[in-house]
This record gives structure tokens, sequence and C-alpha cells, in this order.
């Protein structure tokens, strides 16, 4: 019984947070929603790319977006569902300058705050641009460090130090 509990426990927590991700998602990708679990559904990167830029003709607001929708996932860093890939690899499509630019002289939300950490402090952003974290300002760093470390997920924890320094 106390199994049967947990499991229904655990799939309770787990609709939230998938839906909490479709709430985040930009309504221009919704009807791509059902192929973001699929490896083959990346080969959907095009479409995905127009439809995010009809939705948002802003480069900046795109990325913004982005964050937002890649800030809300489960909470790790690794080891989550695979459809959250879709969001960092939208992002990795832009320039890490175009990213930072994006970010530049904005009041991010938590969301955004908790997606530029995510992007700039994941595995594949430092296996694809090894030396761009050379372009993160010293002050992002520290406020990117500051927010991770307040985390308990010591694998996040571990990869902002990494990551963004101390």
């Amino acid at each position: 019984k106390e199994e049967s509990e947990e499991n229904d426990r655990l799939q309770k927590k787990s609709e939230i947070l998938r839906e909490r991700w479709l709430k985040a998602m930009p309504e221009s990708l919704k009807p791509f929603w059902s192929d973001m679990g699929d490896p083959s559904g990346s080969n959907n990167r095009p479409m995905l790319d127009d439809a995010l830029n009809k939705q948002f003709p802003d480069k900046n607001a795109r990325i913004l977006s982005l964050l937002n929708w890649y800030g809300s996932g489960e909470g790790p860093w690794s080891g989550f569902p695979s459809y959250e890939s879709v969001a960092e690899g939208l992002l990795l499509h832009h320039k890490t300058e175009e990213i930072l630019g994006a970010i530049r002289d904005v009041n991010l939300t938590e969301q955004q705050t908790e997606g530029i950490a995510r992007l700039l402090g994941g595995w594949d952003f430092s296996r694809q641009r090894p030396n761009d974290l050379l372009l993160v300002s010293p002050v992002l760093k520290a406020r990117l460090l500051k927010h991770s470390l307040m985390s308990d997920d010591e694998d996040k924890q571990g990869r902002a130090r990494r990551a963004f320094g101390r």
C-alpha cells in the first residue's frame, strides 16, 4: 500500500511539473509538443525556429522566452526529462553573444535566471562552447552562482561552481 501511495505521489508531482513546463512553453511551439520527447523530433528544428520567429520577430524577446521556458523545468540540470532538451537546443541555436546581449539590461525573472544559469552551466554548453564562459561578465557569473547555490541539488551546485567560479 505504501509503495502504491508513493507511486501515486510521484505521478502527481510529475504531472504538476509537466504542466508547469507546458505553461511556460511559447505558444507557437505547443503544436509540436507530442514530438518533443522523441529523438527523431529533433528533425523539427527548422519548423520550431520558424514558429518561434513568427511569434517573436524580435530576437531578444525570442531568447528571453526560451530562457523562461528552459528555466521552468523539473529542476535538475542533468537527469531531466528528454523533452526539456528541446529548449536547450533552441537556445544553443543562438550565438553566446546574442544570448548575453538579450539579457543585458533586463531584470530577469526567476525562471529566466534559472534558464541562463542552466544553459551556461550545462554539459552541452561546456562541450560545444568551451571558451564562451570567458564572454560572461564576472558580475553575471557571481549572480548565477548565488542563484544556483540556493538550490538543494548538489549536482546543480557543483556544475554552477565549475562554470561560474568558487
